[in-house]
Formats: structure tokens, C-alpha cells, sequence
């Protein structure tokens, strides 16, 4: 759909099955709003404020979310390879079952986040702050988690497999 929208207000929409593959969507407001099963590869959202919005299913593949702040919202089952989420603030967000496969969220903030039984391979989680998060299940193949401050998270059944904690200041880890 390639399209550029700026400046629009998408609260309370239903844009279940939507197609914004490519698009770019500037200084939107997204606030409850309905994006599940929506094919939203490469949308570029940077700088983008999302709250108690539904992305279940949803395909992101490579879209641009970085500086975003996301909170509340459910991203269960969503296909997020290779997603930038470079320097976001993530509260309350529901990452379960997702492929979180080479994404960048690297310099993040992420905060009462769920992972549970996610594919994180490849990711990049450098110089980030993790607290009161949930990486239960995870797979976590060479995933870099170098400089990371990890306080109060439960990694349970998790595979570490080459994964890198260099440098990560760790309290009330549970594995």
C-alpha cells in the first residue's frame, strides 16, 4: 500500500487484517486500536506512541518502531523478524509465542514485558534495562544481551545457546 499518512488519529480504530505494508505513518496517534492479523511489514512508526493497542498475529516483519513507546498493548503471536525498536520504552507489553528474531532494541527501557516462549535469536538487547519482565521458554540463539541490566526477571526453561551477558549487571534472576 506505500502510504504516507501524518498527523492522523487512529484511536479506538478496527484495522484487524489491514494492509499498511510499506507505509509510512507520521506522528500518529494509536490508542486502542484493533491491529490484529494486520500485514504491517516495513511500516515505519518511529517515534511512535502506542497504548493499549492489540497486534496479535499481526506481521511486522522489518518495520521501523524505534525511540517508540509502547504500553499496555498485546503483540501475542506477532511476526516481528528483524524489527527496530532501537531506544523504546517498552511497559506492559505481551511479546508471548512471538518471533522476536533479529530485532534491534538495543538502548531500551523494558519494563513489566512479557517474552514467554518467544524465538529472540539473533536479537540485540545491548546497553538495555530489563525489570519485572518474563523470558520463560525462550529461545534465545546467539542473542546479545551485552551491557544489560536484568532486575527482577524469571528465565526459566530458557535456551542460552551462545547467547553473550558480557558485561550485564543481573539481580533476581530466576533461572
Amino acid at each position: 500500500s506505500y502510504a504516507t499518512l501524518e498527523n492522523v488519529d487512529f484511536s479506538n480504530a478496527k484495522l484487524a487484517n489491514a494492509n499498511f505494508i510499506g507505509s509510512k505513518l507520521i506522528n500518529v496517534k494509536i490508542n486502542n486500536v484493533d491491529f490484529s492479523n494486520a500485514r504491517l511489514m516495513e511500516i515505519n512508526l518511529t517515534d511512535s506512541t502506542i497504548l493499549e493497542s492489540n497486534f496479535r498475529n499481526a506481521d511486522l516483519e522489518n518495520a521501523n518502531l524505534a525511540k517508540s513507546t509502547i504500553k499496555n498493548s498485546d503483540f501475542k503471536n506477532a511476526y516481528l523478524k528483524g524489527v527496530n525498536l532501537k531506544g523504546s520504552e517498552l511497559t506492559n507489553v505481551n511479546l508471548e509465542n512471538t518471533k522476536f528474531t533479529e530485532v534491534d532494541i538495543s538502548n531500551s527501557e523494558i519494563y513489566f514485558t512479557t517474552f514467554k516462549n518467544a524465538i529472540l535469536d539473533k536479537s540485540v538487547f545491548t546497553d538495555s534495562k530489563m525489570k519485572d519482565s518474563v523470558l520463560e521458554g525462550t529461545r534465545n540463539y546467539k542473542t546479545n544481551f551485552q551491557n544489560t541490566v536484568f532486575e527482577d526477571i524469571v528465565m526459566i526453561n530458557s535456551d542460552n545457546y551462545r547467547t553473550d551477558f558480557s558485561n550485564s549487571k543481573i539481580k533476581n534472576l530466576d533461572i
